[in-house]
């Protein structure tokens, strides 16, 4: 995901403005504000929930627009409202009533702090 560098508190410990909301997330690059940087996750880190949180300003919003069940586990694309779609890969539980999705279901994403990777934006 495209972000950019908001503030640098030190330590590799910056604020990222990803898809309108800021994060903060470690990066082994150095960093000044300003700076244009790729945010990446593996689909495996990526959480899918239902929207039931009071605040919205701590996950993405996304659209379920495609799902996969390959056996041990459910990969769903999701469609943020800039038009960027994140794979997120769960393990399958059929005895999990929160796992069930709906195609075109509006979904929140989240992913396991600090397993994010963000390097330079490549123009």
């Amino acid at each position: 995901m495209d972000g950019e560098i908001v503030a640098v508190d030190g330590n590799h410990e910056y604020e990222v403005k990803v898809e309108g909301l800021q994060w903060r997330l470690h990066a082994e690059h150095n960093f000044k504000a300003g700076d244009k940087v790729n945010v990446l996750l593996r689909p495996e880190d990526v959480r899918v929930e239902y929207i039931d949180d009071p605040h919205p300003d701590q996950y993405l919003v996304g659209t379920v627009v495609e799902r996969n069940y390959k056996g041990k586990t459910l990969d769903s694309l999701i469609r943020l409202p800039s038009g960027m779609e994140v794979i997120a890969s769960e393990f399958f539980d059929e005895d999990d009533p929160s796992f069930d999705y709906s195609l075109n279901q509006k979904v929140a994403i989240k992913w396991v702090p600090g397993w994010e990777v963000v390097l330079p934006h490549e123009v």
